[in-house]
């Protein structure tokens, strides 16, 4: 991507700059890969909210990377997660933390369950936690812990946005091996996301 502007020093003088992307989209994404999956060999609370921001620029951001690369490389994203969990299945995981009660999906593919292979926006509307009666799905889980929960801005949720509201309110009652669910389910959305895009990551290192 490129930039042009003129800028007038006197009436009859114009300097021409020509204004590029510091890094094109391919090495951007390239260091993206690799740093996330460093952080799944050795998640740590800095890692997982770094993880957030790196998520959100690849799958969700305005035009995000993802979408630019797949145009320009005829490459087709696709996520594979857990085959779809039955009601019966989601009650048989509810889990009470405290005075709240919720429900847990997982994404993860595992051994002798079934799956399913989805495009981005499935994989962003696909429902991981249920709570007070709210859908949690993978895209308001990485847009939370990055935009309130720390991985690039820190604070509350905008007015208006009912779903991070929910997450805010409960995100320390639902904890796993001490730390907030919103913050752990960035293991499990990661690994998904670098499964996905592996072709991609391997055509461009060749």
């Amino acid at each position: 991507m490129s930039l042009r502007f003129e800028i007038s020093l006197r009436s009859d003088v114009f300097f021409s700059f020509l204004v590029m992307a510091m890094f094109p989209d391919e090495h951007i994404f390239l260091l993206d890969f690799e740093a996330m999956s460093l952080v799944l060999d050795n998640p740590t609370v800095d890692g997982l909210l770094t993880c957030s921001t790196r998520l959100r620029k690849l799958l969700i951001d305005k035009d995000p990377l993802l979408h630019k690369l797949a145009r320009k490389h005829q490459f087709k994203p696709k996520f594979e997660i857990i085959g779809a969990v039955s009601t019966k299945e989601l009650e048989s995981r509810m889990i009470a933390e405290g005075d709240i009660v919720y429900w847990f999906h997982k994404i993860v593919p595992e051994p002798g369950l079934p799956s399913r292979l989805v495009g981005l926006d499935e994989f962003l509307s696909d429902m991981i936690f249920s709570l007070r009666g709210t859908r949690i799905t993978v895209r308001e889980l990485i847009t939370y812990v990055s935009n309130v929960g720390g991985g690039t801005h820190q604070g509350k949720p905008r007015v208006g946005e009912l779903v991070h509201q929910v997450i805010h309110e409960t995100a320390r009652q639902g904890t796993f091996n001490g730390q907030p669910y919103p913050l752990i389910s960035m293991i499990a959305i990661t690994s998904v996301t670098l499964n996905g895009v592996r072709p991609l990551y391997e055509q461009l290192k060749s």
